[in-house]
């Protein structure tokens, strides 16, 4: 999809540099000269990175993996808190088993966890994370909106079960919501976490999207809105002025907007 003056694409690159530059702990601004390169590139050179780093403790991992059975949960806890790298905690999150990972993981502040999640494979995610404590979840969620990293937010999102990914998105701010559901990539995923925002949130969205420059975010979410949140938005659209009017028309390809609500009246 595109959005005039703006490549969409550019939004997923900004999310892969966010992640590459965490694993390799360097400022963002040091990996500006990789600002064209597609995404996908840079995904893969990330798992070939991450690969790297992850072989130079691969004896340890496995060693501990192999022992977790017999470590009390608290020694791994305290293992994976003095640990000083988010990588090699979530790559002996996947190694070992899953119940004794989760009962490590509810030892874990929710800000190491939200740090954790950002390198951790999705069947890693799924069977760690989709097994918190509900509270828990929502921590994490919040704490990763407050780091602004809406790449791994949205990976988070997209292997929770229903209910906790509900209520999960509900502690979000308005644009942390767009910005989120702009990085799910899988249309149901997406089809999910719209249909959970209640219709009364599409204004304050509205809202979002013009203080923020949003727009791009918009375009993405805007063929999957459910018919309710797309009518509530018309209406919101219609009580706004020329400029926010013809910005929502550009995106939804119509030649002007056409106030819905009053045409169904």
């Amino acid at each position: 999809m595109t959005v005039p003056g703006f490549d969409i694409s550019q939004l997923r690159r900004r999310a892969a540099l966010v992640r590459l530059a965490d694993l390799l702990e360097v400022p963002i601004d040091r990996l500006a000269y990789l600002d064209d390169v597609p995404e996908a590139q840079l995904c893969a050179f990330y798992e070939q990175v991450a690969g790297a780093l992850a072989q130079e403790n691969a004896d340890v991992v496995a060693r501990l993996a192999a022992a977790s059975a017999l470590l009390p949960v608290s020694i791994m806890a305290k293992i994976a808190q003095r640990s000083r790298s988010a990588l090699f905690v979530a790559r002996l999150a996947g190694a070992v088993d899953r119940s004794r990972a989760v009962k490590v993981a509810r030892r874990l502040p929710e800000s190491q966890i939200a740090a954790i999640a950002r390198h951790l494979h999705a069947r890693d995610a799924a069977r760690v994370v989709g097994e918190l404590p509900d509270p828990m979840v929502t921590a994490v969620a919040v704490a990763l909106s407050d780091k602004e990293d809406w790449a791994t937010l949205a990976r988070f999102v997209a292997v929770l079960p229903h209910e906790p990914a509900v209520r999960a998105t509900a502690e979000l701010g308005d644009t942390a919501l767009l910005r989120v559901a702009a990085l799910i990539s899988e249309a149901d995923t997406l089809d999910r976490a719209l249909a959970a925002t209640p219709v009364e949130r599409v204004a304050p969205l509205l809202h979002a999207v013009v203080a923020d420059d949003l727009w791009p975010e918009l375009a993405i979410v805007l063929p999957r809105m459910p018919e309710a949140h797309r009518r509530a938005l018309d209406a919101a659209i219609a009580g706004s002025d020329e400029t926010v009017a013809a910005r929502y028309a550009a995106i939804a390809g119509l030649p002007k907007f056409v106030d819905q609500t009053e045409e169904t009246s």
